[in-house]
């Protein structure tokens, strides 16, 4: 756009011109002063403009005042039209902007929520599954079995109801009728068989670039609670997990970290296995969940 000739408020002889998507403003050297000022501004830098007239000192001139990251101009110009015009067009690019913002923020919170939905209902999963391996030993009640069952199959269904993604499906039939037989093998296959599935679909997720959304969280999660579960099942299963201690600590220092990227919650500890109980560390993984789905939006993590 051609530069438009005008004054500061404090009466100083000033330009302003478009070009592009940046704004150069230039304030004229003084005759007293002999110093002059060239601001250029990007139009993203642009937080808001006003215009009209009737303002002091220049009441019959057209005004405009635009502020942006670094401050603001003030600008007095006769030439009304050519100014009005280049308001226009930044404004117009205020709004698009805007609406991309809006667009991409509403993307992102439909993402985040279905794929943080699926990461807590396969932690859900998992804690039910790995429930019923433990009431299975000593005297079992068979009544606590079915009332986690019960627990394990709405888990299932709130799955398969999960908008926005496909999970994988799986029957529970057999495990149920694992347990109305009471046949505990068919019950230990049924939970086997389930948490592989979960295992290789959180895996496969994680292979898949996601816009809005780091798509390792899936394997990483599942991973690490799955292996927290076997360090408390280790009295049980009688295998003891020394030797992925270092293994496990890396897989848990790698989800803190993707955890901090996505929340921006810098003061997140992470904890060391060994030193805190399985148990603990678990409670703390939905704690680090929760704080993923409160991550606010911000263009830097599409």
């Amino acid at each position: 756009m051609t530069e438009i000739r005008g004054r500061t408020g404090d009466r100083k002889t000033a330009t302003i011109e478009l070009d592009g998507e940046t704004i150069t403003f230039e304030v004229k050297p003084g005759f007293l002063s002999g110093k002059g000022l060239v601001e250029t501004i990007k139009l993203d830098e642009v937080k808001s403009i006003e215009t009209g007239t009737g303002v002091k000192p220049y009441k019959d001139a057209q005004w405009a005042h635009i502020s942006h990251n670094r401050g603001s101009i003030e600008f007095f110009t006769d030439n009304k039209d050519p100014l009005i015009e280049l308001l226009s067009s930044v404004s117009q690019f205020l709004d698009d902007r805007a609406r991309h913002l809006a667009e991409n923020e509403a993307a992102f919170l439909s993402i985040r929520g279905a794929h943080m939905a699926l990461i807590v209902l396969n932690l859900d999963l998992i804690d039910s599954l790995l429930r019923l391996v433990m009431l299975l030993e000593g005297p079992v009640r068979w009544d606590y079995l079915e009332a986690e069952l019960v627990q394990v199959e709405g888990i299932v269904i709130d799955r398969v109801n999960l908008q926005g993604l496909k999970p994988s499906t799986f029957t529970t039939k057999m495990l149920r009728n694992g347990v109305e037989r009471r046949l505990p093998w068919t019950i230990k296959q049924e939970i086997h068989d389930t948490l592989s599935i979960v295992s290789q679909e959180a895996s496969e997720r994680s292979k898949n670039l996601v816009k809005w959304f780091p798509s390792d969280l899936h394997g990483l999660f599942v991973d690490m609670y799955m292996t927290l579960w076997n360090y408390q099942l280790a009295p049980i299963t009688g295998i003891e997990p020394v030797d992925e201690a270092k293994n496990s600590q890396l897989i848990l220092n790698n989800l803190h970290r993707a955890v901090v990227d996505y929340s921006d919650e810098e003061t997140i500890d992470v904890p060391v296995i060994g030193k805190i109980e399985p148990a603990q560390i678990r409670a703390r993984l939905y704690m680090w969940t929760e704080l993923l789905i409160e991550s606010k939006f911000s263009l830097d993590k599409e």
